[in-house]
């Protein structure tokens, strides 16, 4: 194609196939390794001193008609590759250079011309040269100051203002991470926590120098490390990625689950609960000497779920008699500066077994406008996990000391992830997803998984019921719980939040 092309060019149209002579033949056939040039065997030598000077006007055409002269001199002086650079550059030239009568000329010289054609056969084989980079120009010391402060996207721009504005940044995703965790939004707070952070640490070296500014950062630094809330946010996040982590890993496939369906709660509603031991690699290495997972999946229970995470939030409000064979109940209330967690300490009966459970649990809330979990639909996801002790502060609690009377253990290890969004059967109710992984001391033989199962869903069933009797469904009015929920009410920002996640899981409402 390029032979005919080149015929094209110079208005030649000889047929192929004459004879070459022997250097020719080397030199189209790609001696040495060289790509083969694009001359045919109907070109005649044409030697470079022949062309006309002056008729490469083109910018690329004169570069290469010059670096081709160039090579034939340098190879008559012996310095073959240096001349051989030179002829590499032309045809990089000319492979470039607009198609013209001229530079068909120049093509064919390049290929053809015998003292070239002399250079490309005895010059050893080297890459062709790289084109030269223009050089960079050094940096002054502010512009390398620079760039050392861009730490992230988020702190790229901050080189550009002056410090008051970085200072009024900060404390504006200050206020975004609070009004976040005003409405339990862990996972955005933590977000906006880390983008606090990486913004301070990128002003603090671009204000590096500057003792006003330095000390306005430095009395950021101090407020964002002491602050309350903001240690509460650190700790609550890698719980609540863990609980997910348990949720999104669970399953129960090939256990028969319990299935349970009560009238007194709508035709609708249905529990299923299933319960297995842990796998070799769920296995705690140390832990209890009974280890299981508890699925339990509730459809359609008749309570709205802003009232349900009410139920969770004002734990101290809860009635112990609604809980079937309670035998105790402890509670300490957190509030915005705990992102409305608390801690529950539970005793309960496992009648007709003569052996008494104590719960402790430290319960944690995230809010969710996207569904973290595959199948499920907005809403909130309530964490209750055992503090890692058997007594004493733990953060900003105070866990009882274990029980030590004969029959009364302490559930220990356990995790129980919760999430709970509204039902899309039925208005004003909600569903559970319930996946707990906890551990007994007591040996298997004594309590086996069959069981444990039916004790548990009896159980449950048994306390939803009282809490059905007890009027938390019928008499919500008198159970206390709505004068909490007002607007001027210490969690009222949760609240409202909880009911933002209800609008946007709500069904669509269907055409008449």
């Amino acid at each position: 194609l390029k032979l005919r092309r080149l015929a094209r060019e110079n208005g030649e149209g000889a047929a192929m196939g004459q004879s070459q002579s022997p250097l020719q033949s080397q030199a189209f056939c790609g001696c040495g390794n060289r790509p083969p040039g694009p001359a045919g065997p109907q070109h005649e030598v044409l030697p470079l001193h022949s062309l006309e000077l002056g008729q490469f006007d083109d910018g690329d055409l004169a570069e290469a008609n010059e670096a081709l002269l160039d090579a034939v001199a340098l190879g008559r002086k012996g310095k073959h590759s240096e001349a051989y650079q030179k002829l590499l550059s032309a045809e990089q030239l000319l492979e470039r250079a607009a198609p013209s009568p001229a530079m068909g000329q120049l093509r064919r010289a390049c290929y053809t011309d015998p003292e070239l054609q002399e250079i490309r056969i005895t010059t050893p084989f080297k890459k062709k040269p790289k084109d030269k980079k223009e050089p960079k120009t050094p940096k002054s010391k502010k512009e390398k100051k620079d760039k050392k402060s861009r730490t992230g996207d988020d702190a790229d721009s901050l080189v550009c203002v002056e410090a008051e504005g970085q200072l009024a940044d900060l404390e504006k995703s200050m206020s975004d991470l609070r009004h976040h965790c005003s409405g339990a939004y862990v996972f955005e707070a933590h977000a906006v926590l880390m983008k606090i952070e990486r913004t301070a640490k990128a002003a603090a070296k671009y204000c590096k120098g500057s003792d006003i500014e330095m000390a306005a950062l430095r009395a950021f630094s101090d407020r964002l490390a002491s602050d309350p809330l903001i240690g509460k946010l650190r700790v609550v996040h890698p719980r609540m990625e863990e609980a997910l982590a348990i949720a999104r890993s669970a399953s129960c496939d090939g256990y028969t689950p319990v299935v349970i369906k009560d009238p007194d709660f709508g035709k609708h509603f249905r529990l299923e609960l299933t319960l297995r031991p842990l796998t070799k690699a769920e296995w705690e290495a140390g832990g209890p000497r009974t280890q299981l997972m508890c699925y339990v999946r509730i459809f359609n229970w008749p309570l709205s779920l802003l009232r349900t995470i009410a139920v969770d939030t004002e734990a101290d409000n809860f009635n112990n008699n609604w809980i079937k064979d309670c035998r105790g109940r402890d509670v300490q209330n957190g509030g915005l500066a705990d992102i409305f967690s608390n801690l529950i300490v539970l005793t309960i009966a496992l009648s007709p077994l003569p052996i008494t459970l104590e719960d402790v649990q430290i319960r944690e809330f995230a809010t969710f406008d996207t569904p973290p979990l595959k199948g499920a639909r907005p809403g909130v996801l309530v964490v209750e996990k055992a503090p890692p002790v058997d007594g004493g502060r733990f953060e900003n609690w105070e866990v009882p000391n274990a029980p030590t009377r004969t029959g009364c253990y302490r559930i220990s290890g356990g995790t129980k992830v919760h999430y709970k969004m509204s039902s899309t059967e039925v208005p004003n109710c909600t569903d559970l997803l319930s996946f707990s992984k906890f551990g007994l001391p007591v040996p298997s033989f004594l309590l086996p998984v069959d069981t444990f199962k039916n004790i548990l869903a009896s159980k449950i069933q048994e306390s939803l019921k009282l809490m059905y009797a007890g009027g938390l469904v019928d008499r919500w009015p008198e159970t206390g719980y709505q004068e909490r929920m007002g607007p001027s009410a210490p969690n009222a920002s949760f609240y409202k939040a909880v009911e933002a996640v209800m609008s946007a899981s709500a069904p669509p409402k269907q055409a008449p």
